[in-house]
């Protein structure tokens, strides 16, 4: 992780990335969502990453250990839980996601477009990682190395099994106790 507090500010340039541009050029998440990076920690010598990103299923809970996340919805209709709060955020709306905290979030409409940061930054090292990892063992590995887990709320854990098992093996998530035996 790049540490925000000690950066090299003096090799820092100021930029602009057009409407509709990247700087990564993009990646596609495993919600099939593009996710447009308008900043990484690269970018800002460690100090946030920022993205839009086309929300479609969303993300499923997780907690981050060591950054904060902000969200502010630039149209449509944003469904999130934080902790035990839930909330119904239309366009314009900003949601603060404190470190250490489970959340999760989805759209509840189709054109639902975010702005997500976190800081300080670095997610985005993490996405490119969990997205090329090829076993529920790498994706665990990686997670715990960046602080970013994925964890089974009430909704989830009421999934179909075969739905269920494949959401953790995606995520990199145990299976809950009991069903390692289930037919």
């Amino acid at each position: 992780m790049v540490d925000a507090h000690n950066r090299p500010d003096e090799t820092l340039r100021g930029y602009m990335v057009e409407p509709g541009g990247s700087i990564n050029g993009g990646i596609e998440l495993r919600t099939k969502a593009i996710s447009l990076a308008k900043a990484t920690a690269q970018s800002t010598g460690g100090a946030m990453s920022v993205f839009e990103i086309g929300v479609r299923r969303g993300r499923p809970p997780h907690v981050h250990q060591h950054q904060d996340e902000g969200l502010y919805v630039i149209s449509g209709r944003l469904g999130i839980r934080i902790g035990e709060d839930a909330f119904d955020a239309p366009a314009g709306s900003f949601l603060f996601l404190p470190k250490q905290i489970s959340h999760r979030f989805w759209a509840e409409e189709d054109d639902t477009r975010i702005l997500l940061f976190t800081t300080p930054g670095g997610v985005e090292i993490f996405e490119g990682a969990h997205l090329a990892a090829e076993t529920p063992e790498e994706r665990a590995a990686i997670s715990e190395t960046h602080g970013i887990s994925f964890v089974l709320d009430a909704e989830e854990r009421a999934l179909p099994r075969e739905a269920l098992v494949e959401r953790c093996r995606l995520y990199g998530i145990s299976l809950p106790e009991g069903l390692d035996d289930a037919p």
